[in-house]
C-alpha cells in the first residue's frame, strides 16, 4: 500500500489480502485509514472468521473499524 504524505491518507489497492487476529480475507479495492486505523474493502470481500464458531463472509462492500495493521 502506498500513501499520500501531504494528505496522510492512503491510495487504494486494486486486490489485498489481510489478517487480523480472529478472521482474515481477500477484496478487491480497499484502502486503510491510519488515522482512524480502519480498513475499508470496496468490492468482492471474502472473509473467513476463526473461533468458536467460523464463518464464511461474501459481500459486495464492508468496513474493518480499528484494526491493527497486519497486513500479509
Amino acid at each position: 500500500m502506498t500513501f499520500d504524505r501531504r494528505q496522510a491518507l492512503p491510495k487504494p489497492m486494486a486486490s489485498s489480502s489481510f489478517r487480523v487476529p480472529q478472521a482474515s480475507g481477500t477484496a478487491h479495492g480497499a484502502t486503510y485509514n491510519t488515522k482512524d486505523n480502519e480498513l475499508t474493502m470496496h468490492s468482492a470481500v471474502d472473509v473467513q472468521t476463526e473461533g468458536k464458531q467460523p464463518t464464511h463472509i461474501q459481500a459486495e462492500h464492508g468496513t474493518l473499524p480499528r484494526i491493527p495493521a497486519c497486513w500479509s
